[in-house]
């Protein structure tokens, strides 16, 4: 069941706000915000752990969010406080930070024939082309 916020001195709009402005809030906390139906629907899907999920007042479900996920409906002038892009479809979400460890990654990397470490890229299109050319020498992971 959701909340309807409409207020923006609401404590919960003021957290928000904080979490979604200011990124040493959300490393205190653990968490990282995630913008977008099509994105929240990858974070589900790489079974990240949902805490909050905002949407606008009136906006379809999201579908495979967990019961245990508090959800908050609110009115267009709150929205608008927390969301950060323009073209959100409406839907905020605050998820658990993902342990990035190799360690946590041991599923992947024992089903993996070969895998591909990447540190430091300068140039966002040479990730690309070692993707590529991973996936072609038949990288895993």
């Amino acid at each position: 069941m959701s909340r309807y916020i409409s207020s923006l001195s609401n404590p919960k709009v003021k957290e928000i706000v904080q979490l979604v402005s200011k990124s040493k809030v959300r490393k205190v906390f653990g968490v990282c915000i995630v913008e977008g139906r099509r994105e929240v629907d990858r974070a589900l899907a790489c079974n990240w752990e949902m805490k909050e999920l905002w949407t606008l007042e009136n906006t379809e479900p999201v579908a495979g969010v967990p019961d245990t996920v508090d959800r908050y409906e609110v009115s267009a002038k709150v929205y608008e406080k927390i969301a950060y892009r323009d073209s959100t479809e409406d839907v905020v979400a605050v998820f658990y930070r993902p342990d990035g460890s190799f360690a946590s990654r041991s599923k992947v990397l024992e089903a993996a024939s070969r895998i591909v470490v990447v540190e430091g890229i300068e140039k966002p299109g040479n990730l690309g082309a070692i993707m590529r050319t991973a996936l072609a020498a038949g990288a895993g992971a």
